[in-house]
């Protein structure tokens, strides 16, 4: 995926905003002179399968008066994707708007604006790097359906599914996992495993229910299940930073995301990568899409 070509912060004199447009969530930044003066959050949502996400965000930031808008929106791959944003948000807004992928976003602003790595774990996940020229490296980000290993959708759908075949296999469960299921059944007000599978299923667009699952990990770590689902969340997302970093050759790494962020997986993800926090926020980083003359190069 094409991406800005930046060498170094410019910011414009007129104020801007970045918004990380999230699964979870929308998470927008008002930037003065290069410093986040005022900050906002709003409801998730995915361009990609949601064109709804528009007018709530419009709302979110309308007041701030911008200059010019950076959205980094999952689902944009394709110049006809960012165009379609730009369009909504423009005339909302009576402003520029530049959109790209979140991806972009979340490097540019773990790393400042300048060359670096990053492997997020939100909602979704992935593992990125820009050279700090014009060459961008990818691994996985493929989508809940396709991919996103060690994201937090991805650990409730694992957390939910090693509860169903421990139910299946086994007459009944060892403490530590029956106070795994009761927490589960408690977020997901569901009475058994199976009401609260077929209710995840026929809500599979939304990804909210199993992503609130994952801190559940941490809450139970005597639990088979959850040190089970950890330890294979923890390597798949160092395979794919690992993966990113022979790509790319760069191998500064910041761990990004809500599930990288405060937990046991985030620390052990950052000790194997030897991985540093983010500088800035994706939503920061989404900003700094209007700081550049050069426009994000897409498909």
């Amino acid at each position: 995926m094409g991406a800005p070509k930046m060498h170094g912060p410019q910011w414009p004199d007129a104020p801007v905003v970045g918004v990380d447009l999230g699964g979870s969530a929308m998470r927008a930044v008002l930037v003065r002179n290069g410093k986040v003066v005022d900050k906002a959050v709003g409801p998730g949502g995915n361009y990609a399968i949601d064109a709804g996400v528009f007018q709530p965000l419009a709302d979110l930031i309308a007041h701030w008066r911008p200059h010019a808008v950076g959205v980094g929106s999952p689902g944009v791959s394709a110049r006809e994707q960012a165009l379609a944003i730009e369009s909504q948000l423009s005339q909302a807004l009576a402003c520029r708007v530049v959109a790209h992928g979140d991806i972009a976003a979340a490097v540019l602003g773990a790393h400042g604006g300048h060359r670096g790595a990053i492997v997020a774990a939100g909602t979704g996940s992935f593992a990125a790097a820009w050279d700090g020229a014009d060459q961008w490296t990818r691994t996985g980000g493929h989508g809940f359906i396709l991919g996103d290993e060690g994201s937090a959708y991805w650990i409730g759908r694992e957390v939910l599914s090693g509860l169903l075949r421990t139910s299946d296999q086994e007459i009944g469960f060892r403490p530590p996992d029956d106070q795994l299921r009761a927490a589960v059944l408690d977020r997901l007000a569901a009475s058994n495993l199976k009401e609260a599978a077929v209710a995840v299923t026929r809500s599979a667009g939304r990804r909210e229910a199993l992503a609130s699952l994952a801190p559940l990990l941490d809450e139970f770590p005597d639990s088979a299940v959850a040190a089970d689902v950890s330890a294979r969340a923890i390597e798949g997302l160092v395979s794919i930073a690992l993966s990113t970093q022979s790509k790319s050759g760069v191998g500064n790494f910041r761990v990004h995301g809500g599930v990288l962020s405060g937990t046991k997986i985030g620390a052990r993800v950052a000790h194997r990568l030897d991985a540093q926090p983010p500088m800035y926020s994706a939503a920061f980083g989404a900003a700094l899409f209007t700081s550049r003359i050069t426009l994000p190069e897409l498909e």
